[in-house]
């Protein structure tokens, strides 16, 4: 390890012991409000020179006082690990350590002790946090949090991945992803468009339709496996350029033809009880009865309606 990495780690632990915040000064290195809730405290301490203090009453805006530190996902592991020590006194609420690990779509995995329900008040002991490192998550964020009335004091926080502190974490290896390395129409379709037939009208409206099913029904797509948004681009211009709709049915068949037909779903989804709204799916039954006097055309809608009777909750 070398002398800038060494002086990292340092500074990290020192932020998480808080042997580098003063008081009056908000605390070194750490998010988090209502700012005045949270305070430094050099008297009462577990370790060192200081601990950090939330503290509560009547009157303190929100529901709740968080302090917050983020650390982006760039090592990998197993198992994330929070550990500190707390000391309380009388908390109406709750108190906890928390951690969340976040991802491109939001939180993937939280906790934040409230099913422990620790309050009141309480001497120093240490207390742990642990969650699965998810594959999806790129960012964490972890603290302490006062739900209600009361105090907490708080010191000697680490954060581990497989009971190791983060410096000795493997690198994280990320696979790259079909976005990451499909990057064809990334500057732009290409395709220049002043004024639209009737004909191509009807094509992008059966291209629509077909593009938005096949993106929440086809396992190969939901999967992540193909740049969806790509794949309509890459037949877009053969669309606009059928001059009927035998060309029509003959691009879309083979369109559909090259993702795929999955396997059938063993088991099924089930369908939710009670359910108030469902997809409407008229149009692929209509196109398919339309379609029996045309091979094309009754090959394709033929795929399709394969997915919609291979998902119960179209039965």
């Amino acid at each position: 390890m070398n002398s800038e990495a060494i002086s990292q780690k340092q500074d990290f632990e020192s932020i998480l012991k808080f042997e580098n915040s003063q008081t009056g000064v908000n605390l070194q290195g750490w998010e988090g409000g209502p700012l005045e809730t949270i305070h430094f405290d050099s008297t009462i301490v577990y370790t060192g020179k200081g601990a950090a203090r939330l503290e509560r009453d009547e009157n303190s805006p929100n529901q709740f006082t968080t302090i917050t530190k983020r650390l982006p996902i760039d090592f990998g592991g197993k198992t994330f690990e929070l550990r500190g020590f707390l000391r309380t006194e009388s908390v109406s609420g709750f108190v906890g350590l928390w951690m969340r690990e976040d991802g491109p779509g939001g939180a993937v995995q939280f906790d934040n002790m409230q099913n422990r329900q620790l309050k009141g008040t309480t001497d120093w002991t240490e207390y742990t946090i642990s969650l699965p490192l998810d594959k999806k998550a790129n960012t964490v964020y972890f603290g302490v949090l006062l739900s209600g009335e009361g105090k907490v004091w708080i010191d000697d926080l680490q954060l581990l991945i497989d009971g190791k502190s983060i410096d000795k974490a493997p690198k994280r290896i990320i696979e790259p992803t079909v976005l990451d390395t499909d990057q064809e129409f990334t500057s732009g379709s290409g395709i220049k468009i002043s004024s639209l037939t009737k004909t191509q009208i009807e094509h992008l409206a059966i291209l629509g339709k077909l593009w938005g099913f096949l993106k929440y029904h086809h396992p190969r797509i939901a999967a992540g496996n193909l740049h969806w948004d790509f794949e309509m681009l890459r037949v877009l211009q053969d669309a606009l350029e059928a001059e009927d709709q035998v060309q029509m049915q003959q691009t879309m068949t083979e369109w559909v033809a090259s993702i795929g037909v999955p396997e059938s779903c063993k088991p099924c989804a089930k369908e939710p009880k009670n359910i108030h709204l469902a997809p409407s799916i008229k149009w692929i039954r209509i196109m398919t009865n339309l379609a029996r006097d045309s091979q094309i055309s009754y090959n394709i809608f033929t795929q399709i309606a394969f997915l919609v009777i291979s998902s119960s909750m179209y039965r």
